[in-house]
């Protein structure tokens, strides 16, 4: 069974009913379907590296008031891409600025934001050059 790293917070799967959720939170997932390891950020934090988690992430999960910013190289460089809700598959989504590529397996830097706004329901339909 796969669970979080040490010292990582947060449920990754199914819904996450938690006190102060409004705060923000975002959980970064190997397997697509928020299956596999995972690592979750709490909003204000970032990894301008992800260590095993670099280039393996394949899908997203986003919570209460927080947006994701991923970078495709690592101390917040390269092509980037703000997420404000649950991403499941990264295949799906391609990166903008070299769009032979998709994010899947291709973040190498994250950071978990304020997002002006909270999503309620399920997220908008991402358009086709990528999200927000």
């Amino acid at each position: 069974m796969s669970g979080p790293d040490t010292g990582d917070t947060g449920p990754p799967r199914g819904e996450w009913h938690c006190v102060n959720c409004d705060a923000g939170a975002a959980c970064c997932y190997k397997d697509s379907n928020f299956g596999g390891s995972f690592f979750c950020l709490r909003r204000g934090e970032q990894r301008e590296a992800l260590g095993n988690y670099g280039d393996q992430i394949s899908s997203i999960r986003v919570f209460g008031r927080a947006r994701t910013m991923i970078y495709d190289d690592r101390n917040f460089s390269g092509a980037r891409q703000r997420v404000v809700g649950d991403v499941g598959d990264l295949r799906q989504y391609r990166v903008a600025q070299k769009p032979d590529h998709t994010w899947n397996n291709r973040i190498s830097s994250i950071r978990v934001q304020y997002a002006l706004f909270r999503l309620v329901g399920r997220p908008r339909t991402p358009r086709s050059d990528g999200w927000a």
